[in-house]
């Protein structure tokens, strides 16, 4: 879901190559700024940055990227200040299906018991280790399928593949499943 997130804020944003500078990018600057992290690591880090800076092409890009290297803050998040969260870029960019989907699945992530219904055949069987679940087995390959399936729509969207009737063919059958 946050990979599909990812690509949203990045296909949507008026420069794409700055914001995908900043996707792949972002964890290099966490280690530079690490105290704890090891000095050779850091180096590495700022060489393989350095080498991205240089693949940018356009030189706006290439000083948006600069500014944000300098920058005095580097969030959580790579996405932010453009973009809010996870589920604001889903709800802004996403269609009907993915936000469906995300909605799902953030319950079954956050509201504890009452999200174990979606993916567990026995709810009130609490457990550490992973356990069978023939029943919602079918529900968890379906969210999967559904999942790569968005994922896959962005890319068509961005590139115009001109894959949009297979996508509703897919999804038809998706949705047809019992």
């Amino acid at each position: 879901m946050e990979c599909t997130a990812n690509c949203l804020a990045i296909v949507n944003n008026a420069c794409p190559e700055y914001m995908a500078f900043k996707y792949l990018y972002h964890p290099y600057l966490q280690i530079i700024r690490d105290t704890g992290y090891p000095e050779d690591k850091k180096k590495k880090a700022k060489i393989d940055l350095e080498q991205g800076l240089k693949n940018l092409l356009d030189e706006m890009v290439r000083e948006n990227a600069k500014r944000y290297i300098e920058s005095d803050r580097i969030d959580i998040f790579w996405f932010k200040p453009e973009e809010a969260g996870v589920s604001k870029i889903i709800n802004n960019y996403g269609n009907t299906e993915l936000n469906f989907l995300y909605g799902a699945l953030s319950m079954s992530a956050h509201a504890g018991h009452l999200g174990m219904f979606l993916f567990k055949d026995d709810p009130d069987e609490i457990v550490i280790n992973p356990s069978d679940n023939p029943e919602k087995e079918k529900t968890s390959l379906i969210a999967s399928c559904r999942l790569l399936l968005e994922l896959l729509l962005i890319r068509n969207d961005y590139e115009d593949l001109g894959f949009d009737s297979s996508y509703d063919s897919f999804m038809e059958r998706i949705l047809a499943t019992e």
